[in-house]
């Protein structure tokens, strides 16, 4: 028994090892790699239809990558928290823009009726990623306002 559980016990220190030293190994990028984020956040508060108020944050995270040089990529998503009204009707509008491989400017734009995220392949240099929060529930008559945008601009 004595025997068995110090094999247990060193196999155990041995996987240890392994996984203290693998991720080093693994999460290796070749050389130029890189990979950048940026992020942006805001509040809104408004009045809803019905009199209620409605306290919002949302958040924008985009990243670059040139991990694979041949297809570096541009990708995005979105969050929200707050009260749980911040989610009952909301619409987005992202705007995407990079630089193709030859330098040439491009734009892709989504509309989402949910939270969203994405990504687009391609993209060399020169990301930026805006989306507009609009709240549909919001009452503009009593509110100072019912859109919330946001940039990030990943290097």
């Amino acid at each position: 028994m004595g025997r068995r559980r110090g094999r247990r016990v060193a196999m155990a220190a041995a996987g240890l090892a392994t996984a203290a030293v693998a991720p080093l190994v693994l999460g290796q990028q070749p050389a130029g790699a890189a990979e950048t984020n940026a992020s942006d956040q805001d509040s809104i508060t408004f009045q809803a239809f019905g009199g209620a108020t409605v306290e919002c944050t949302v958040h924008l995270t985009a990243g670059h990558s040139t991990a694979n040089p041949e297809q570096p990529r541009v990708d995005w998503s979105t969050s929200m928290g707050g009260d749980p009204a911040c989610r009952d009707d909301f619409e987005l509008f992202t705007t995407v823009r990079y630089e193709d491989e030859g330098g040439t400017t491009r734009t892709a734009q989504f509309t989402s009726e949910s939270l969203s995220f994405g990504s687009i392949n391609g993209a060399y240099t020169g990301t930026s990623v805006t989306t507009l929060f609009r709240f549909v529930n919001c009452d503009p008559d009593p509110s100072a306002g019912c859109d919330v945008t946001l940039t990030a601009s990943p290097k």
